[in-house]
């Protein structure tokens, strides 16, 4: 009944699937984009625009963004949570701005784990491999009738990529996570969850960068040390009218260092809802604040111009579903208003309208405005990309531009769900979108630095896109211990610059 592009991966697909990695459970759902570039970096996205730092996909883990400023994309070797623990996955396809906020331009991914309830007692788990050689998990914790904890630690050594002739590679990496959860029923309308986790690994990658004469290319083994913790909790009151009130928050720090930089971020997030319910209206206000400061350490190759810097988000959001004929048409209004530092302020609207003429069918259309915001290497970076010898030496460079505005997507989606039977159940979707203000970074003049040639490329908003495209999940349980899923997604997008 949910008027979007939606699908749920469940434990038991998770389980069932053989995976050991979080981007790998993500083929499982229809429509996104997994593609793993080495052992620790995957490209991730929905609809389009995927790389290594794909900019367009929002991801939370139990509500909490790890959606990095810095690049505008997710560190998914950090996000190496123990999949057993994981209750179901959302995967949304489609702007989620009015919801969730700025940068869920192409979809949003929820990872949900499980309450400690559900995870009462003790369990081990060894896997080891060729590829994925080591991988250790051990969880312990209880429960009774007003709640429960759990603690985990877990441990995964990761082998190298196969390149050519049979060699391997220099990508192997190691990373250790160890967490705790706790889930109190305070009340008979109360409830509160609390979640910590701390991470710290090695992550090694091939590398070839631009250098400084007399070298002016380096290569080899680039080692990333790689750190972070948060704390997070959410605290939850029912109402006997069956609205509720919640009020959450978190913080986190990351410490990323490369050869050529380092990142230490820390984030602070507070949001509090109210939902009723209004006679034929089922209201959800809201606001939410958020605040990341960034200490990077600057180099040759990788610049900031601050590279001491906090940006903070404020956000106030409110969604409407109005029954307009009971158990057939509902509409569903929202919006929500955004204000960033440098950037200003944003709206993101939507409509949707969603009608069930019986309990096997749905049918949906929806018309949508979302924002993605300028990462912080946009508005702020140097980065060398090439450098040429000389006389003069010259160096291609690119310059982040604190003039840049936000990226912009209008998006027109329509929808059909059914289950023609008990075993069987169809998802299709049709879309169109129109992208505004795309940065991309844009040669211009060169000009002299010293004794040096600088070939800047300059980060602007010159490029514009439409893309449509079509989705279709089928799913057949043939029987009680045997299921067939097929899904096929065709998508055009047409990207266009000016000047070229």
């Amino acid at each position: 009944r949910t008027a979007a592009a939606v699908y749920v991966i469940g434990a038991d697909d998770i389980a069932r699937s053989g995976a050991s990695s979080l981007p790998e459970v993500l083929r499982l759902a229809p429509g996104v984009h997994v593609a793993r570039i080495d052992s620790s970096r995957w490209a991730v996205s929905i609809r389009g625009f995927n790389d290594q730092f794909a900019n367009k996909l929002l991801v939370l883990l139990d509500g909490r963004s790890v959606y990095t400023p810095l690049f505008s994309g997710t560190w998914w070797d950090a996000l190496d949570v123990p999949l057993a623990d994981i209750e179901r996955i959302e995967v949304v396809r489609g702007p989620g701005g009015p919801l969730w906020g700025a940068n869920a331009v192409n979809g949003v991914i929820n990872i949900i784990t499980k309450s400690s309830a559900q995870t009462a007692g003790g369990a081990l788990e060894l896997r080891a491999g060729d590829f994925d050689r080591a991988l250790g998990r051990v969880r312990y914790g209880a429960a009774d009738e007003h709640g429960g904890w759990r603690a985990w630690g877990q441990i995964a050594e990761r082998g190298p990529t196969q390149i050519q002739g049979g060699a391997e590679g220099l990508d192997d990496w190691t990373l250790g996570h160890v967490g705790l959860r706790v889930d109190r029923k305070l009340s008979e309308r109360d409830e509160l969850v609390v979640l910590g986790h701390a991470y710290q690994g090695l992550i090694d990658s091939g590398q070839t960068l631009a250098a400084p004469p007399p070298q002016y290319v380096t290569s080899g083994r680039s080692r990333s040390n790689a750190s972070g913790a948060s704390l997070q909790s959410r605290w939850t009151r029912a109402f006997e009218d069956g609205g509720e009130f919640m009020l959450g928050g978190y913080l986190d720090y990351s410490e990323r260092e490369f050869d050529v930089s380092l990142e230490r971020r820390s984030n602070v997030f507070v949001e509090a809802q109210r939902r009723w319910r209004l006679g034929v209206h089922d209201l959800t206000v809201g606001a939410s604040v958020r605040s990341t400061s960034a200490d990077v350490r600057n180099g040759f190759v990788f610049t900031l111009a601050s590279p001491e810097r906090t940006i903070s988000r404020t956000s106030v959001f409110a969604q409407d579903e109005i029954e307009l004929a009971p158990e057939r048409w509902s509409l569903i209004l929202g919006a929500r208003v955004e204000q960033e530092d440098v950037v200003g302020a944003y709206a993101q609207p939507s409509v949707r309208l969603r009608y069930t003429p019986d309990e096997r069918n749905t049918f949906w259309a929806a018309l949508s405005h979302s924002v993605r915001t300028p990462s912080q290497v946009e508005q702020d970076i140097a980065l060398v990309v090439a450098a040429i010898p000389g006389p003069p030496d010259q160096f291609a460079t690119y310059f982040g531009s604190r003039d840049v505005d936000p990226e912009r997507v209008d998006a027109f989606e329509l929808g059909y769900r059914a289950r023609p039977s008990e075993r069987v159940t169809v998802d299709a979707t049709a879309y169109f979108k129109h992208y505004t203000d795309l940065i991309q970074f844009q040669a211009g003049a060169p000009f002299a630095s010293g004794a040096d040639l600088i070939a800047p490329f300059n980060a602007r908003n010159v490029a514009q896109a439409q893309s449509y495209g079509f989705e279709l999940a089928l799913e057949w349980l043939a029987c009680d211990d045997t299921r067939l899923e097929l899904a096929w997604t065709a998508q055009r997008l047409d990207l266009r610059a000016q000047g070229g």
